[in-house]
């Protein structure tokens, strides 16, 4: 009998031998071979011949580890992770996808444009057109344009306008986008996945909220799915910040007790039993609040904030490119018409166990992205890296969508700097990390900027707020990552500043965002993106 020892199935899962137990084994199984009293050393040609044996039982046996936890849904990846979804009727794993843009492309009568034709946007991004167009009479026509490169890549309105090369297409004069690109996707995570798995098991059932919410998840093109219901036959709200008891008295709404949340400020919605849609709180502070309507309504429950959802409905938010005719048909499939519906998007789902098929109108929220900026200032030392602002860049573009392996942030989810530390600390010793600060599109900028830029020279000719080093210039003709470095004859106000980023931009409108906060919340109508140019990196 062999002295290596076993792997073990028990009840609590799979227990392999170490190497170390396993070349014991093999050293002791050589030794009686041989009668016994063997130089055990390594060096030696039965120590050689017991560490080959042992690494080769070794591999064997995590190969054997990894085939047992890919059965595992909590642990299965890859090929076996899709497996597993195919077993629930789940469509295959999202692949990558390219952020498309249309453009209005300009030229001579009769120019024939061929498809895979280049232009590239201010960022740098270069993009292919998708298929051949010729320009009319008009001289202009629009065409779709899709960059080389898979992912969320942002392209606001006006930044595609250069065509990469004048001289691939003669009579091709100018482009440019009107309206802002569809970001692509990245390819669907571990993570991901197996959260859609498990949303599809509900998709199975109907009638259900997360029936619903399953089913929408395995729309073709739907990247983030939120959903939630209001049974009540009163206004009640979704991601509310705060739950309290409250009551009313005129346009006096007085709090009793916070028993959820606490975050209750200014603009925010009041919902709640006797309480119409539309009441929001425009003063006040502490326990004592003025809001919008007068009413009297005896103390009770309340919902503070988040987004008001009408009686007896669902509420379904959708983030990605799916069809609107793909989402409709999944929206009715799972839950039979009657019910109530909130949002910005209608459209006519099809009921198609009746013959002929009956259209039904269904509504939902379409999601809008919001900008997520970070600081993140690590200390000076000698080791890092000459490309340590882009490895960390990276790395917090991964940990907001999932590609680390953690959770993804969708919609109306919290960003949280501890979210990103494992990601930057995994980059090595050097990424120590001094803070890291959040921001979003959604505040109101540090400084509304009216200049212009030359070289590495801002010069602002009006504000309003004030002017700081590291703010970061946020504007479609201003190349992304761009930031106060210095101040020239400016200290805030008007005058000359140094950027990080030689350029050339005509006077206008440019926003000085002060990366300062500890946490950005999302509401369920929005879900957050970022690119590397949001992501301001520090050495301190």
């Amino acid at each position: 009998m062999s002295n290596i020892p076993v792997i073990q199935f028990t009840p609590t899962g799979l227990v392999v031998p170490t190497e170390a137990q396993v070349l014991a084994g093999a050293q002791a199984d050589i030794n009686a071979a041989f009668g016994g009293n063997l130089n055990p050393a390594l060096e030696t040609p039965q120590g050689q011949i017991a560490t080959t044996e042992a690494a080769a039982i070794a591999d064997k046996n995590s190969q054997i580890a990894y085939l047992i936890n890919q059965i595992n849904p909590a642990f299965s990846s890859g090929r076996w992770q899709d497996a597993l979804g195919s077993i629930f009727g789940m469509p295959p794993r999202i692949p990558a996808s390219p952020t498309l843009v249309t453009c209005t492309v300009t030229g001579l009568n009769q120019t024939i444009i061929p498809a895979n034709a280049l232009a590239i946007d201010t960022a740098g991004n270069i993009y292919s057109l998708t298929a051949s167009v010729t320009i009319p009479v008009s001289g202009s026509t629009s065409a779709v344009f899709q960059n080389n490169a898979t992912g969320p890549i942002p392209c606001p309105a006006g930044t595609l306008n250069r065509i990469y090369n004048l001289s691939q297409v003669p009579g091709w004069e100018s482009l440019t986008n009107p309206t802002a690109g569809v970001p692509g996707v990245n390819q669907e995570t571990r993570f991901a996945f197996e959260a859609r798995r498990k949303l599809t098991i509900a998709a199975n059932s109907s009638g259900m909220l997360s029936s619903v919410s399953g089913a929408v998840a395995n729309v073709p093109g739907v990247s983030f799915v939120y959903a939630d219901e209001n049974p009540n036959a009163w206004t009640g709200a979704t991601g509310a910040n705060a739950l309290i008891t409250g009551s009313i008295s005129t346009t006096t709404l007085t709090i009793g007790s916070i028993l959820q949340g606490g975050s209750i400020a200014i603009g925010q919605y009041v919902s709640g039993q006797g309480i119409p849609a539309g009441v929001t709180i425009t003063a006040g502070s502490g326990l004592s609040w003025t809001i919008s309507t007068s009413l009297t309504v005896s103390t009770e429950q309340m919902q503070i904030g988040g987004v008001q959802i009408v009686p007896n409905s669902l509420y379904l938010c959708v983030a990605g490119t799916a069809t609107s005719a793909n989402i409709a048909n999944a929206i009715i499939t799972k839950k039979a018409p009657g019910c109530g519906y909130n949002g910005n998007t209608t459209y006519n789902g099809y009921d198609n166990t009746l013959t002929p098929p009956v259209a039904y109108s269904v509504t939902w929220q379409t999601a809008a992205e919001v900008e997520i900026y970070y600081l993140v200032t690590i200390a000076n030392n000698l080791n890092i890296p000459a490309d340590y602002r882009a490895l960390i860049q990276e790395a917090v573009e991964s940990s907001l969508t999932g590609d680390d392996g953690g959770p993804t942030s969708g919609i109306g989810s919290v960003i949280l700097p501890s979210r990103y530390y494992n990601a930057i600390a995994a980059l090595g010793g050097w990424a120590m990390i001094r803070s890291i600060n959040v921001d979003s599109s959604l505040q109101t900028p540090t400084a509304a900027i009216t200049g212009s830029i030359s070289g590495t020279t801002l010069t602002v000719t009006a504000v309003t707020g004030t002017v700081v080093l590291n703010q970061l210039l946020v504007a479609s003709s201003v190349i992304p990552g761009t930031t106060i470095t210095g101040f020239g004859t400016g200290a805030g106000g008007t005058g000359t500043y140094t950027i990080s980023n030689s350029q050339t931009v005509a006077s206008g409108a440019i926003n000085g965002i002060s990366i300062d906060e500890t946490s950005v919340q999302l509401n369920p109508t929005q879900y957050p993106v970022t690119a590397s140019g949001n992501i301001v990196v520090l050495i301190s």
